[in-house]
């Protein structure tokens, strides 16, 4: 039996993840990984509130970088009216990755307020109607301003039942509590080196990293206990408990976090004692121990972590933002020891898998941090008022297999009208830590008009060209184009067509997508909408879907 934990890739994303469907294919299609999979999905189906304080939900998105969420938060700030803070990043050919994981619902200043969903997948392939291989997923949210939180929600997936997969109960802001969780929670502290999220373990038979059955794969979600985060003013302790207890599997997570919160300057200590016990009765006992620091002025921005696990096995990861008027760059290192194997790490690493292996409990761990070492870039530079570019570099290896890898992003944003803009992004990249290494060169071009206030056309078109050390050379394309048919409150339909060939030398390796959705406000708070999607290889729709979502806000 072994542990499978994946990591945050740095990499340099290529694709702009903007529906549930895309989230799903490019987890199916190996962009992300399963952890990448079930944050975004998550972000995706519980989206930041308009005026949240707390933006860093979004790091979660590839590509997501610090200076973006300064840019929408400073946008929130400068605008009161929903409708125009959607098309401010909507008509951003850089921010607009970001609307479909931000709600954009006025913000209410009702005692009360109530946020709940309900939402189905029916496959429509055949035999599935019948079967239940349908996908639903439910939340209910109440505040109770300004103090008490409440929110509980459940998925299906397929053939499963109904489960609650996040519960919890919060209290803030009262007397000596700054905030009080039972239930789920996360806790991040510094820059995650010791405890940033945490990994629910359960079997899995459909990775292709192991035999079926042999084998424990993470569904990412977040601790589950107590934490208290006590005193409101600058000295801030606090204080997690987590407990999990699965069929093979018992776990308990110690947990506190020591800071000082400065005007400029914020260090603090954060301590972690994780203690896992299978069914035979093997122990592990992770022991971790970190000091971070953070140092910040108007427009610059350092932070630092070193963390000890088990005194004997280090890392270090130092994170550098500087934003001016016209320019914004972020750079981020990392690097870790041989046998660094912390499972609630959310700090910045690549799937680079290594084996750990611990004599004394016959376990294998597989972690991408352990042994790595590796550093990224975002720049975004204006040029002139009406033409933006960027530069985006990472690389990174692993010092015991002797791997290196590399990203490169080049990129312009033109505005080239008040309703039409265009952008270019050409990507490079390098592997040599797979079963085959390559090379790939990805060029694309999208561009975005609105020639009626209410009216939206988008496409993009995107060319893949990668060279296999054994295979060769192979392409791919996809042509892709979504229409706002109709804009006018309360109801809004588009559709969108993505055309797709998966090796261009082979005619018959193609297919088309084809999406139509009705998004309708028929009444103060309440929102139905439904979306049909059918893939179609040649004039067959092998797969076809259906969804529908209420969602109701008091």
């Amino acid at each position: 039996m072994s542990f499978t934990r994946t990591g945050f890739p740095q990499t340099v994303f290529e694709t702009y993840l903007e529906s549930e469907e895309e989230i799903n294919q490019a987890y199916y299609g190996g962009e992300l990984t399963y952890e990448q999979y079930q944050d975004v999905l998550d972000l995706y189906f519980n989206q930041i509130d308009l005026g949240d304080e707390d933006l860093s939900r979004l790091e979660v998105i590839p590509g997501a970088t610090k200076s973006d969420r300064e840019k929408i938060r400073e946008i929130f700030e400068r605008e009161n009216d929903p409708e125009r803070i959607v098309r401010i990043l909507r008509e951003d050919l850089h921010l607009r990755r970001y609307l479909p994981f931000i709600s954009t619902q006025p913000v209410t200043k009702k005692a009360v307020s109530l946020r709940a969903y309900w939402q189905t997948n029916v496959d429509l392939a055949e035999g599935t109607t019948q079967s239940g291989g349908d996908r639903s997923y439910f939340q209910f949210r109440m505040r109770l301003k300004p103090h008490y939180e409440i929110l509980l929600q459940g998925e299906r997936r397929y053939f499963e039942r109904m489960e609650v997969s996040k519960r919890y109960i919060k209290v803030q802001n009262r007397g000596l509590i700054r905030e009080l969780i039972l239930g789920n929670f996360t806790a991040e502290y510094g820059n995650g080196l010791n405890l940033g999220r945490y990994d629910y373990w359960r079997y899995n038979t459909d990775s292709y990293q192991e035999k079926e059955g042999n084998f424990l794969i993470p569904n990412s979600t977040w601790y589950n206990g107590i934490k208290a985060s006590l005193f409101g003013g600058r000295l801030r302790p606090d204080i997690i408990y987590s407990y999990y207890e699965g069929d093979s599997l018992k776990r308990n997570l110690i947990g506190a976090n020591l800071s000082w919160r400065g005007d400029w300057f914020s260090p603090g200590v954060a301590y972690s004692l994780d203690l896992t016990e299978d069914e035979d009765g093997n122990e592990l006992r992770n022991e971790c121990i970190s000091l971070h620091a953070s140092l910040r002025s108007e427009r610059t921005e350092v932070k630092g972590e070193a963390a000890l696990l088990n005194w004997d096995h280090g890392a270090v990861n130092l994170q550098f933002l500087l934003r001016e008027r016209n320019y914004s760059t972020e750079f981020t290192f990392w690097g870790y020891s041989d046998g660094f194997v912390n499972f609630h790490t959310s700090s910045r690493a690549n799937p680079d898998y290594f084996t750990v292996y611990y004599d004394e409990i016959d376990y294998d761990f597989r972690c991408p941090q352990a042994g790595e070492i590796g550093f990224s870039s975002s720049n975004r530079f204006k040029i002139t008022n009406r033409l933006q570019g960027r530069a985006n570099l990472s690389g990174w290896g692993n010092r015991v297999r002797k791997t290196n890898n590399h990203d490169l992003q080049l990129g312009l944003i033109a505005h080239l009208s008040e309703p039409f803009s265009l952008r270019f992004d050409q990507f490079i990249r390098s592997r040599d830590n797979q079963e085959e290494p390559y090379q790939s060169y990805t060029s694309q071009i999208e561009a975005q008009s609105y020639h009626l206030k209410d009216f939206q056309i988008q496409t993009k078109v995107s060319y893949n060209l990668k060279d296999y050390e054994v295979t060769g050379r192979r392409s791919y394309a996809y042509f892709w184009l979504r229409i706002g048919i109709l804009n006018l409150k309360p109801l809004e339909i588009f559709s969108r067509i993505k055309y797709v060939y998966q090796e261009l030398k082979y005619s018959t390796k193609k297919y088309c997508e084809f999406y139509l959705e009705e998004s309708l406000d028929f009444w103060e708070g309440f929102n139905l909408s439904a979306k049909y999607r059918a893939d179609y290889r040649g004039l067959v729709a092998e797969d076809k879907e259906i969804r529908v979502r209420l969602q109701a806000l008091w």
